[in-house]
């Protein structure tokens, strides 16, 4: 990133680093309704969120010879970005949208506790609110069900798309 953009986000990123994500939830009921688009824009926000400063990080720490060898190629920018420096953070930048998933995922369903007509959540809150523990059980075992197969699904898709990097960081 260069150092004009990096001034200008940087400041930003840290600044709602220290916001609780919970906080987006109220001003999404109020620009966007309690609808699907206020679950997709909450699941939006907080990934975009949490994956940012992780992708960032990791651009900044692709290691310099690297970076060197494609310039030595004489690679532009935009070809080192996305020849060397894309490919380098990939496998961080999926990390860490495993783990930005789990957290979007509660969001939703708080989403939907608190203000859906629809959903998981609002299902479980159904239960809790008729006392129907069994509702409730069902909605946890299905929140976590899916949990499972998505994040089974991710290490699957990283396995397949970035084996090679086990394989380079066992011979470094």
């Amino acid at each position: 990133m260069n150092r004009t953009a990096s001034w200008l986000i940087e400041p930003l990123i840290r600044a709602l680093r220290f916001v609780p994500l919970s906080a987006f939830i109220p001003i999404s009921f109020l620009l966007i309704g309690t609808n699907e688009p206020q679950k997709i824009a909450v699941l939006f926000t907080t990934s975009f969120l949490y994956i940012l400063p992780t992708t960032i990080d990791a651009a900044r720490n692709v290691e310099r010879n690297y970076v060197d060898v494609g310039r030595m190629c004489g690679l532009t920018t935009t070809q080192l970005t996305t020849k060397v420096i894309l490919p380098r953070i990939s496998p961080r930048v999926l990390d860490s949208f495993r783990a930005a998933l789990s957290i979007a995922w509660s969001y939703v369903l708080v989403v939907e506790i608190t203000g859906a007509s629809i959903g998981i959540g609002h299902t479980m809150s159904l239960g809790q609110r008729y006392i129907q523990p069994g509702v409730v059980f069902a909605g946890v075992i299905a929140v976590s069900t899916l949990g499972i197969v998505f994040d089974y699904s991710l290490r699957a898709a990283s396995q397949y798309l970035f084996g090679w990097e086990q394989t380079l960081t066992m011979s470094a």
